[in-house]
């Protein structure tokens, strides 16, 4: 694929564009994509491969979905994919897809409780500055260590609080 303009620059360390896959709508008369899947020998050994999936889909698998685990959480989360003899992706749609989960929605935060979070960010930018300035002030020698652990103290029980303000506010 080219792109417009051959001369396209990139920053340092940031990896080159790879171009967009187009989707195909190479459709069979009568609405089914042409099958990949090969029939199984039923005395053949049960192996999984890549992209074995159960059913025939009438669209190809594009898009990506990822999620971040504890390692705890993963364990298990292989465990089970494991024991279903499935793979990670066949499992994970068959959960999600297969309504085998319960949504329990989040409540939406209320209007004053994002005001005060915008708040308190812009809060904890300044907290952040005076806690820089006072590091560079204890590095140049200008504040003893005993005034540098008050400030420290200080900046650390706003801090505290701006949280528990958020977190009771609603």
């Amino acid at each position: 694929m080219r792109y417009a303009h051959s001369n396209i620059s990139r920053a340092k360390g940031v990896p080159p564009l790879k171009p967009q896959r187009k989707p195909t709508n190479s459709v069979r008369p009568g609405g089914l994509m042409p099958s990949k899947k090969k029939t199984l020998d039923p005395a053949a050994p049960k192996t999984r491969q890549k992209g074995d999936d159960e059913v025939e889909r009438l669209e190809q698998l594009e898009m990506v979905v990822s999620l971040r685990l504890t390692p705890t959480d993963h364990e298990r989360w292989l465990s089970k994919v494991y024991e279903s003899g499935q793979t990670r992706s066949e499992f994970f749609r068959s959960c999600v897809l297969g309504n085998k989960t319960e949504v329990i929605a989040k409540t939406p935060a209320s209007v004053d409780k994002l005001r005060l979070i915008w708040y308190f960010n812009k809060a904890s930018n300044n907290l952040n500055q005076l806690a820089r300035s006072a590091h560079q002030t204890r590095k140049r020698g200008m504040l003893d260590a005993g005034a540098f652990q008050q400030v420290i103290r200080h900046l650390s029980t706003i801090s505290e609080l701006m949280q528990k303000g958020i977190n009771d506010a609603d």
